[in-house]
């Protein structure tokens, strides 16, 4: 235990006083004076000397003396302070100055103010202040343990709630939360619960879990009738007659569309076509040998010039005629193909008009259905309607294609037919003149009627033919309605069959929900039996914490927690006396647990310290201190400081000649 007294103090120039010396020998004193007298001046000379703070912790404050103006009275003044203490009976010197520097500039005939200094001294030996604060601390310790060891308000108002209770906890090895439950065998559950949460926040959250347990817990049943509603909703639906009719329309699908890959290689067409480019060729046949038969009727006569050009018309007219026959076999399949288009971009239109037939209420109740079943079957319609437009668009861009096709072929045909004609026209223009006499030339026997039967057949066919283009075309337009028809009831169908999921997964969620309405009361049971010990341990440890630290004391009793109507702890940390708390008790009572507290932080921090204490006249009976004690109380008749000092049998009266109280 380090042991600090006062034993003498010399002040000159600071704040009020201009000259005091002040004799304490180490003993307990008391310090008299009219107000304004300096009493406090000299609690704020000894607090400056250490640390260069008054005694209220302020490091700003007017240390020089002022005059009536409220300006510095003397600027060459030096404020000094000097203390002489003993630290276990080991006499030192402290040294404190304070003075305005000035200098005069060359060539200036004024001083200028060059700012404050201070000099330090321990024993008369100068140092620096890093050096000064170094021996102060290892004379005193640290400021903030020498302030609760020197002043009566320094832990009780100076030190915030916090703090109090680290002070205190530190000083009387209060055990924490989790040491305290491993203790007791009845709260080893709730240790192993609470991790690394304080007792009070593991309350709270204990609480608000409970809270949202219960919240949870009153869904559970409306979500069950819920889902029983829309069990029921579908239970009257056959859908094992469903799946049979969907798997017939699946077969008329696949029949459809066999006939109509049927109609794309119609064997009739096929033959018919064959059939014309039979009759063609028997009539082109035919005027080969008429032409022959002509030719041979000609007078033998240089006939080249006239035979080529022969058989040029003869093969331009051949060319017109075939390109002829191409053109129209392409503007029949474009109108085909245009068809096909019209017929799809309506199917597209009406499967993308569709919207979900699904209700999103009981028709009987009108409580609305479960979202996650409402949701799935809306999804299994929009994931069934975006495949069905795939198809068509699909079904589309190739009928598109092959309409692109065609197109693109009647205008390369029409520019061939185009320059065909203009070749026949041409060539039938440039017919080399005959400079022979004239034949009789004649066709052959029967070359008339034959020529006009093989064009009769040849018409006949391409009717023939064009009208089993037409049947075809009608037949597909039925076909395909009918596959459009098909595909919209089959949609219908799997819609219908999608409430089977429903249905299903109606059933699984009241298992689930019955599982979960088991699992919220077990977890509401736990929570209960969470919540009692932490309320049975928080009595526990208000009561161990409460009796340890006050086990300390002799007057002063703490209390160190508010426990809550709900149960719930809210630290404090407030010295009471009789049970009054501190900010209620008199002046006197405020004195007395002050000491109280400073002679048990004394005890633990291991240094005592001189203690002032103002309006010490105002307390008829000071509780025992082991540290120096020096009262600063009010006399009126004292215009100048009276110090007496007290030894230990009791109080004698010396006034000290050697100082002036300015």
């Amino acid at each position: 235990m380090k042991k600090i007294v006062l034993l003498s103090m010399n002040i000159e120039n600071f704040k009020g006083l201009s000259r005091l010396q002040l004799v304490f020998g180490g003993k307990d004193c008391a310090i008299y004076g009219d107000n304004a007298a300096g009493k406090s001046s000299v609690c704020d000379a000894w607090h400056w000397l250490l640390f260069g703070k008054n005694q209220e912790g302020a490091a700003a404050f007017d240390i020089k003396p002022l005059g009536s103006d409220g300006q510095v009275k003397d600027h060459a003044a030096v404020t000094s302070v000097e203390a002489v203490i003993a630290v276990d009976d080991v006499p030192c010197t402290l040294r404190r100055t304070y003075y305005e520097k000035w200098s005069q500039k060359r060539g200036s005939a004024e001083q200028s103010f060059d700012g404050n200094t201070s000099d330090f001294y321990v024993d008369g030996v100068p140092m620096k202040k890093g050096e000064y604060e170094a021996a102060i601390r290892d004379l005193v310790g640290s400021e903030d343990v020498f302030a609760m060891v020197t002043s009566l308000y320094a832990f009780n108002e100076g030190l915030n709630m916090q703090s109090r209770r680290r002070v205190l906890y530190e000083m009387c090895g209060v055990r924490g939360d989790a040491e305290l439950m491993a203790e007791s065998e009845r709260f080893l559950p709730l240790l192993e619960a609470i991790g690394k949460h304080s007792i009070e926040d593991y309350l709270k959250k204990l609480k608000s879990e409970r809270t949202e347990l219960n919240r949870e817990k009153l869904k559970v049943p409306a979500r069950i009738d819920e889902c029983r509603k829309m069990k029921d909703s579908v239970k009257g639906i056959d859908f094992d007659g469903l799946s049979r009719s969907l798997a017939s329309l699946d077969e008329e699908r696949e029949q459809i569309s066999g006939e109509l890959v049927r109609l794309n290689n119609d064997s009739a067409l096929v033959a018919k076509e064959k059939e014309l480019e039979v009759t063609e060729s028997k009539r082109e046949a035919l005027e080969m040998r008429n032409r022959m038969h002509r030719k041979n009727q000609e007078p033998k006569r240089d006939t080249a010039a006239l035979d080529a050009w022969r058989m040029g018309a003869a093969a331009a007219e051949r060319a017109y005629e075939a390109i002829l026959k191409r053109k129209k076999e392409a503007e029949r399949e474009i109108g085909m193909h245009t068809a096909n288009v019209a017929a799809l971009r309506q199917r597209w239109t009406e499967v993308r008009a569709e919207v979900s037939s699904e209700e999103e209420k009981c028709p009987t109740c009108g409580r609305p259905f479960d979202s996650s079943a409402l949701s799935r079957a809306r999804e299994a319609f929009e994931a069934e309607k975006a495949a069905v437009l795939a198809r068509i668009s699909d079904e589309a861009a190739e009928v598109k294609e092959r309409l692109k096709g065609a197109e693109k072929a009647l205008g390369a045909l029409q520019a061939e037919l185009t320059a065909a004609e203009k070749a026949l026209t041409d060539i039938r223009a440039a017919k080399p003149a005959e400079t022979v006499q004239e034949v009789i030339i004649v066709d052959l026997p029967e070359y008339e009627a034959e020529k006009a039967m093989l064009w009769d057949e040849a018409d006949r066919l391409r009717d023939e033919i064009e009208d089993i283009r037409s049947g075809s075309m009608r037949a597909r337009t039925l076909l395909e309605e009918r596959l459009t028809e098909v595909r919209r009831e089959g949609e219908q169908l799997q819609r219908e069959l999608a409430k089977k999921g429903i249905c299903d997964e109606s059933e699984k969620r009241i298992e689930e929900l019955t599982a979960y309405d088991r699992e919220l009361a077990l977890r509401l049971g736990e929570n209960d039996r969470l919540t009692f010990l932490c309320e049975e341990f928080t009595r526990h440890k208000v009561s161990l914490i409460e009796e340890g630290v006050n086990g300390h004391f002799r007057l002063a009793r703490f209390k160190l927690f508010d426990v809550q109507v709900n149960g719930g702890l809210v630290d404090c940390c407030e010295a009471t006396a009789d049970g009054v708390p501190y900010g209620s008790v008199n002046h006197g009572m405020k004195v007395n647990l002050g000491i109280d507290i400073i002679e048990t932080l004394s005890e633990y921090y291991g240094i005592r310290a001189p203690l002032f204490i103002d309006n010490g006249e105002s307390v008829t009976k000071l509780t025992p201190c082991s540290s120096q004690v020096i009262r600063l109380c009010v006399s009126e008749k004292d215009k100048e400081l009276r110090i007496e000092k007290e030894d230990n049998k009791g109080r004698r009266e010396t006034k000290n000649e050697s100082f002036t109280a300015a």
